[in-house]
Order: structure tokens, then C-alpha cells, then sequence
């Protein structure tokens, strides 16, 4: 297994952290606008994130800075810095975990990566506290599909030239603004797929109710 490194590095004078304690402490309460439809929760967006938390820290003349490195052992790692107008720093790395190898999978990773740390760096908890279940769920084992009895039909992908059906997920997914690499992703966690093509019919009639329930918690009326 590869080692994961997450080093941080502290330069920090008493101005800057008298000016961190006093933005800390001025930190609105930052609203959770978006939905997770894959575990049925509620976030902070990054750009929501920034938004509301970036005035606080620039009136006590800190900044935040981000960008993808290289830790000493080779791993893609964000790095976040917490910088002071009198020269202060403090900064700390979190490693990036790429599903593959391409630029999208280190944009989505990254962008991932940076709302974490940025709600860190600030004090904010951006996510639902799920009390670590997601985090101790184990993945099932693949296992071989047994086959059907005689005379019954195993069920096949949806066929999803159907227009009907096409249209339906797709106007929902419109509608709560989910982006494409997040629903491939919900896709494989939920129902070891990558297309909506792979679906079965019950699995495409649970997305839908799936994807109902996200837009009614994200308040879309249409």
C-alpha cells in the first residue's frame, strides 16, 4: 500500500493567529445549499463557501491560497496556506486520491479536496455529521451472479433509448443542477455503473425516486 503523507508547516507570528481567532469568531453560519442526492444530504458548496467566508478573513488581512502539489514521496496532494498581510503563514497538505488517471479525475478531486480544507482552514463544518458511518460502510465483495431458475428471465439494462424515460432523468438532473462527474460518480457508488445505458429497471425506477427526493430537498419547484 502506498504511504500517505499530509505534512503541515506552521510560520506563524502572533498577529496572524490573533487575526485567525478574531476572523473565527466572526464566521457566519454558513448555509448548506446543495444536495448529495447519492447519500441523500445536504452540503456547502465551494463557491457558497468562499463566499460568505472570504470577507471575514480579508477584514482581518488573511487570505486563504490553494493549489495542487507534490509531496516529497511523489503523491498529488492539495495545498492550503493560511497567509497573514504582516508575513505570518501556516499551511498543511491533504493527499489527492484519483479514481484514475486523467485531468478530469484530478479536477473533480481537487475541487473535492479544497472545500474540505477551505471549511477547515475557517472552522466550518460544510457536511451533515453522519457520526463516521459512511466512512466504516464496507463495500461489498463482487460476487458471481447466480443464475435465474428455468423458465424465469434475468432482467436486463433499461434500455435507455426509451425517450420517456431518458427525458425524465434527465430533466431532473437539470433541475437540482447536478454535475456530470458527480452523478457518474453517485452512479458507481450506488449501482456499480458508469451510464445511465447500464441501468436496470428497477434500479433506473429507484433513480428517479432518488433524484425526486434531492429535488424536493433542494426546494426546486417547476
Amino acid at each position: 500500500m502506498r504511504e500517505v503523507v499530509s505534512a503541515a508547516t506552521i510560520d506563524a507570528d502572533s498577529a496572524l493567529t490573533a487575526a485567525l481567532v478574531r476572523a473565527q469568531a466572526k464566521m457566519p453560519a454558513v448555509e448548506k445549499d446543495a444536495i448529495n442526492p447519492h447519500f441523500r444530504s445536504k452540503f456547502t458548496s465551494l463557491d457558497h463557501l468562499i463566499a460568505r467566508t472570504r470577507p471575514v478573513l480579508n477584514e482581518e488581512g488573511l487570505a486563504i491560497v490553494q493549489f495542487p502539489a507534490v509531496s516529497d514521496i511523489g503523491q498529488p496532494v492539495l495545498r492550503t496556506v493560511i497567509v497573514h498581510e504582516q508575513g505570518g503563514q501556516m499551511s498543511a497538505d491533504a493527499p489527492l486520491f484519483l479514481p484514475k488517471q486523467d485531468m478530469q479525475a484530478l479536477g473533480s478531486a481537487i475541487s473535492y479536496a479544497r472545500r474540505y480544507a477551505w471549511a477547515s482552514a475557517c472552522g466550518i463544518a460544510s457536511e451533515t455529521d453522519d457520526d463516521g458511518e459512511q466512512a466504516v460502510k464496507a463495500k461489498p465483495e463482487p460476487t458471481q451472479a447466480a443464475a435465474p431458475p428455468p423458465g424465469e428471465k434475468k432482467e436486463q439494462p433499461v434500455n435507455m433509448s426509451d425517450a420517456r424515460q431518458k427525458a425524465q432523468i434527465h430533466a431532473l438532473i437539470d433541475e437540482i443542477k447536478l454535475p456530470d462527474e458527480q452523478y457518474r460518480q453517485a452512479l458507481e457508488a450506488t449501482y456499480g455503473v458508469t451510464s445511465s445505458a447500464d441501468l436496470t429497471q428497477d434500479q433506473a425506477r429507484d433513480l428517479v425516486e432518488r433524484l425526486r427526493e434531492a429535488k424536493k430537498l433542494a426546494g426546486v419547484t417547476t
